[in-house]
This record gives structure tokens, C-alpha cells and sequence, in this order.
């Protein structure tokens, strides 16, 4: 029995292929080059908790922003105190439902503010 050599070539790869063990997931959202002293450094991010009560209290919304760039997300009901944890993202609540208004730039902790929408810059 012959077989061609593109037959033979075709098997090997397609053997080779299935031996080849998977490849480890790497981790990079997670880190960046800081190019000023060439070492890893964790990139930003944000949970934000929105609250109905006047102290970080009543009905909560909460969500959370790794490594994002920037993001508007509307209240989705009347909110008057926000809660933020927060590494390298820079949180600001506004008065327009579209991140546009009077806005208030938050830090950790907890804040009593009324606000249509919050933007996140990581």
C-alpha cells in the first residue's frame, strides 16, 4: 500500500496537532507595563454600589469595572447615596442620566449625592 506524500505529511501535522498540549491562559487584562520603571502594575477597577437610602442604604444596584476604559451606566431607579471601592478608576456621579450635568467626583467610601448616572474611567 502507498501513500502519497502530502497523505503522509496531512496525518503527521493533524497527529502532532492533537499531542500538542493547550496552551495556559495568560492574564494580561490584569496587569500593565509602566513604561517610566518597566514593572507590572495592576490596572484599575471599580465597584460601584448605588443606594435609595440617604447612608449607603435601602435598595442597592451594584456593578463592577475592570480594566474598561470608560462607561456610563444610567440609575435604574431614584438613587441617593453611592458606595464605591476603588483602585486606579476615577468614579464620578452626575445630575443627566446620560453622564452629562453637575457631577461629583467620588472617592472610596461612602457618599450621600443625588445622581441620574455614573461614569467609570479606568
Amino acid at each position: 500500500m502507498q501513500f502519497s506524500l502530502q497523505t503522509i505529511l496531512l496525518v503527521s501535522m493533524a497527529t502532532l496537532a492533537m499531542a500538542t498540549p493547550a496552551a495556559k491562559p495568560l492574564v494580561p487584562h490584569l496587569q500593565v507595563l509602566d513604561t517610566r520603571s518597566g514593572e507590572l502594575q495592576a490596572r484599575g477597577e471599580a465597584t460601584v454600589n448605588m443606594f435609595s437610602g440617604d447612608t449607603c442604604n435601602g435598595q442597592v444596584d451594584s456593578y463592577s469595572v475592570a480594566n474598561k476604559g470608560e462607561r456610563c451606566v444610567p440609575v435604574p431607579s431614584p438613587k441617593r447615596s453611592i458606595s464605591i471601592t476603588s483602585s486606579g478608576c476615577t468614579i464620578r456621579t452626575h445630575s443627566g442620566t446620560d453622564c452629562r450635568g453637575s457631577n461629583f467626583k467620588a472617592g472610596n467610601g461612602c457618599f450621600g449625592v443625588l445622581y441620574g448616572s455614573v461614569s467609570v474611567k479606568c
